[in-house]
């Protein structure tokens, strides 16, 4: 079984956590490209309004295919409760290829429910883990999170690494 991790980050805060899942699943991680300018003041409005209308997009080429994996992990940022646009797209995009799911999202709020709830309904069927990270974790320490998080994953598509340890 493989695995491949899908995200989207505008800040660097996904991206971050997403690199650390790859390499402790000892996967690839991939960041979808919906070709929009999220940079700046403005790009964070245009990234609200698009997150909060739950506006898609048609995303760059991906560089792995969803159904060429068994697990597909799908991070977001959560902005306002609402998952990302471009992550979004995807979901759309690839909900007949994805064969099970894996969510983890990062946010500075608490309502990471609805935006798991919303990736859910886009996939139609529900994640076989979720992992959300607030603000105050990433910063202070989200090992326990991430070890049960991974522990989730075990026999599901994540590989472990040579040390047996994921």
């Amino acid at each position: 079984m493989n695995a491949i991790i899908y995200y989207y980050s505008r800040s660097g805060t996904t991206e971050k956590i997403a690199k650390e899942l790859a390499k402790k699943l000892d996967c690839e991680a991939e960041m979808v490209d919906d070709g929009v300018d999220r940079a700046g003041f403005f790009g964070l409005l245009r990234t609200g309004f698009h997150a909060m209308k739950k506006t898609g997009f048609k995303l760059k080429p991906l560089a792995h295919k969803p159904s060429d994996h068994d697990l597909v992990i799908i991070g977001t940022p959560i902005w306002g409760g609402n998952v990302s646009a471009p992550v979004l797209s995807l979901i759309k995009a690839n909900k007949k290829k994805i064969k099970t799911a894996a969510f983890f999202s990062t946010a500075g709020d608490v309502k990471e429910q609805q935006g798991f709830a919303c990736m859910e309904e886009a996939l139609g069927k529900p994640p076989v883990a979720k992992l959300h990270l607030g603000k105050q974790e990433i910063k202070d320490g989200y090992a326990p999170k991430m070890k049960k998080f991974l522990k989730a994953l075990e026999g599901i598509g994540a590989k472990k690494k040579a040390s047996g340890e994921l």
